[in-house]
């Protein structure tokens, strides 16, 4: 008799998540929906610009979608120190460890067409504070196709890379 770990091993990342992990807001990424007046798209695939006019999007091309409420573990080692032999210099990353049944993914399809491009998702993180509300603490942005799967610690994570900036 054989058993399917696999599915085993995503109800016991969820459960981490859920226990030790963060309130994170997830926007997923999208084209900008605007149509101009001749009846071209707000992003323009020959040029790789967004119509810098866009009432919708305002020159990002990308809009984001209604938040979906996820938990994540956030791993902030930006601001590590690396010895070099005649000072140093600061390097590192900032990381979201996810459940791996979440379908982020940067290259996206505007439809059947060949039109794709890179969307970048927005993650908000939230912390409590001295009242127990939710609030703001910092917007990352998707910055690398995340790696899948990871085990850490014994459990399958969805790690994804994330920046400060868009």
């Amino acid at each position: 008799m054989f058993f399917d770990l696999y599915p085993v091993s995503h109800m016991v990342a969820d459960s981490a998540l859920l226990m030790g992990g963060s309130n994170i807001l997830w926007y997923r990424a999208e084209f900008c929906p605007y149509i101009r007046e001749d009846g071209r798209p707000c992003f323009d695939e020959k040029s790789g610009n967004a119509y810098i006019e866009c009432p919708v999007c305002v020159g990002k091309g990308t809009v984001w979608g209604q938040p979906r409420s996820i938990r994540g573990v956030y791993t902030d080692k930006s601001n590590e120190f690396i010895p070099d032999g005649m000072g140093g210099f600061m390097k590192g990353r900032k990381t979201l460890s996810l459940s791996p049944n979440l379908p982020i993914k940067l290259l996206k399809h505007r439809d059947e067409k060949v039109a794709r491009r890179l969307l970048r998702d927005k993650f908000i993180l939230l912390e409590r504070d001295c009242h127990g509300r939710m609030k703001h603490k910092e917007t990352v942005f998707a910055a690398a196709d995340p790696v899948k799967p990871t085990i850490n610690s014994g459990t399958i994570y969805l790690i994804l890379e994330v920046e400060t900036n868009l």
